[in-house]
């Protein structure tokens, strides 16, 4: 089919939160010659292209809503900040995995990515087991997802990084990861890794290819190359291509990406994913009133829209006075009168005279 090869795949690379899935995610998509998609985080969501961030107006908001993030889920354990934040950990990493998706469709690169949508659901079943979510609002997750991935193609490959709890723990307090290494517990690791093994790996698994490696220590940039090479050769001799190519009722690997036979089908598909995208964005703007989490008190998000409305205009007026002081500069550079006219003519050797008949 034209520009799309065996290495025309989606690779997730997944793990607890200080395994090293970014070093290896990163030494993987140079081997294979792939796109890497990082995780997303909170400044994608809070930072303006000027570095305006929304989390600095948290000093005029109410604990209940802040602008949250990791960190500030952790630090509070607000359950309206932890129900904001996974929602919009959801929302981001859709995103995030629609773009890896056209551009796999426009390019015939393949992507790799650091976590994708589908993991989500380990995070929020953790939060629950802290006693920060409730079921009703892992309810509207499942909900929410269901409509937003109806449109979505599940990952080739999942590659799972199983590093020891302990190992994983202290490896996140030392990089400080997300700026919380003091604040996370092995309680919370031990949920996130529990929730990996039940839930996650094996629903995936009846789509996608599951490769685990089990170390003792996460992986860094000088222990990423090894593993880098293992995890290629051990793609190379997979039959994932069989079952790729095989078109039967009974198997669900791959069934999202079967039908994908031709050029004209791949075509569809980036047109279909390029043109819904903010439709499928939009299923994240529904907050049923079940959901105590995502509905604290009125006046509190009266104060939040009208603070955020207000800070943003004042930003978007300052920057307009920059803009407008740069344009009258560029303007006067470019306006000549007369005079500099007459002068650019001399300079040039056109006559005075000449000026006359250019007017």
């Amino acid at each position: 089919m034209g520009k799309f090869t065996e290495n025309t795949k989606v690779l997730v690379v997944e793990g607890n939160v200080g395994s090293g899935k970014e070093a290896l995610a990163k030494k993987l998509a140079d081997d294979m010659g792939m796109k890497y998609f990082p995780d997303v985080n909170a400044d994608m969501d809070y930072k303006y292209d000027d570095e305006f961030d929304l989390r600095n107006l948290n000093i005029h908001l109410h604990e209940d809503v802040k602008y949250a993030d990791f960190k500030s889920v952790l630090e509070t354990k607000n359950p309206y900040q932890a129900g904001y934040w996974e929602m919009a950990m959801l929302r981001m990493r859709t995103y995030n995995y629609l773009a890896a998706l056209v551009h796999l469709l426009n390019t015939g690169d393949g992507v790799i990515l650091e976590r994708s949508p589908w993991t989500g659901t380990v995070f929020t079943r953790s939060n629950i087991d802290m006693d920060l979510l409730s079921r009703n609002f892992l309810e509207h997750y499942w909900e929410v997802r269901s409509a937003a991935f109806s449109r979505m193609y599940r990952p080739h490959v999942i590659i799972y990084i199983d590093v020891p709890v302990d190992a994983c723990l202290e490896n996140a307090k030392l990089k400080n990861t997300h700026g919380c290494g003091p604040l996370l517990e092995h309680e919370y690791l031990e949920s996130i890794e529990h929730n990996y093994k039940k839930h996650y790996l094996p629903i995936i698994g009846e789509h996608a290819e599951i490769f685990t490696y089990k170390l003792n220590k996460p992986v860094t940039d000088a222990t990423a190359s090894e593993l880098s090479e293992i995890v290629v050769d051990e793609l190379s001799q997979s039959e994932m291509d069989e079952y790729y190519m095989n078109i039967t009722a009974n198997q669900e690997k791959f069934d999202d990406w079967r039908f994908l036979d031709s050029d004209e089908r791949f075509q569809q598909l980036r047109m279909n994913l390029t043109r819904d995208k903010t439709e499928i964005l939009r299923k994240f703007e529904y907050y049923p009133y079940y959901v105590d989490e995502l509905w604290p008190a009125h006046s509190l998000l009266t104060a939040r829209l009208y603070i955020t409305d207000r800070e943003l205009r004042k930003r978007r007026d300052e920057l307009n006075k920059r803009r407008s002081w740069k344009e009258k500069i560029f303007e006067k550079k470019q306006t000549f009168d007369e005079k500099d006219m007459e002068n650019w003519f001399v300079k040039t050797g056109y006559p005075p005279d000449h000026l006359q008949a250019c007017q």
